[in-house]
């Protein structure tokens, strides 16, 4: 069955399954030059149709984000991510690095 997603794809009206064996990494934060330019572009029209939550937060306040961020960053690999548990709460995982093996991939 086809997902409706929501604006900006985290999440959809119906229930998915997990698959454990597809991954998608989430490179929003991985550039902090790119992220601040595209936030400049984006900010009028994200607030004009009232989406987009990271972009209504002052420049500073992403920073800080940013910074406590980076600052859970494990060299541990992805097999000691909670993903199921992460998933079903909701919550943001910690930050690991990208797999050899996704890089090889690009």
């Amino acid at each position: 069955m086809p997902l409706t997603w929501e604006c900006g794809f985290d999440t959809a009206q119906e229930t998915a399954n997990l698959d454990e064996d597809l991954w998608m990494l989430h490179l929003k934060y991985a550039d902090e030059t790119r992220l601040f330019k595209h936030r400049a572009m984006t900010l009028t029209l994200a607030r004009s149709l009232g989406h987009g939550n990271s972009y209504h937060v002052a420049d500073q306040t992403m920073r800080a984000f940013m910074t406590s961020f980076q600052n859970t960053c494990t060299e541990e690999g992805l097999e000691s991510l909670p993903l199921r548990d992460d998933v079903r709460s909701g919550q943001d995982s910690r930050l690991f690095r990208i797999p050899n093996t996704f890089l090889r991939a690009l």
